[in-house]
């Protein structure tokens, strides 16, 4: 809340003209409505659809969901069978790791068998 003194007349505005005025109250309303009500009902859908990860360990966590509950977790399996290429270097470079060991325990053991 400002001062009267560094806002002039603005604050005893507010106090006399638009304070009691239902229709500045009312517009107030509309507004902080019509700009929340987008943003919540795309939330709402997005978790009741297609929830993120976080979504699933929220409710987990807060609302004690049981790993029982089939539905939320026929949406992740779902999820988990759809392609992504998140953590493809991570599964190439694993690979390649797994080949190289096996590729060295096969030399290793071809060497000490043809050493007299």
């Amino acid at each position: 809340m400002s001062s009267s003194l560094i806002s002039g007349n603005g604050h005893q505005i507010l106090l006399e003209a638009l304070g009691p005025a239902p229709m500045y109250w009312a517009a107030t309303l509309l507004v902080t409505l019509a700009c929340n009500i987008p943003y919540l009902a795309h939330i709402s859908f997005q978790r009741a659809i297609n929830p993120l990860d976080h979504h699933v360990i929220q409710e987990i966590k807060y609302f004690k969901k049981d790993v029982e509950d089939q539905h939320m977790w026929k949406r992740e399996r779902s999820k988990a069978r759809q392609k992504t290429d998140i953590g493809f270097t991570a599964r190439v470079d694993a690979k390649i790791r797994q080949l190289r060991d096996k590729f060295q325990r096969k030399v290793s053991s071809l060497s000490i068998q043809t050493q007299p």
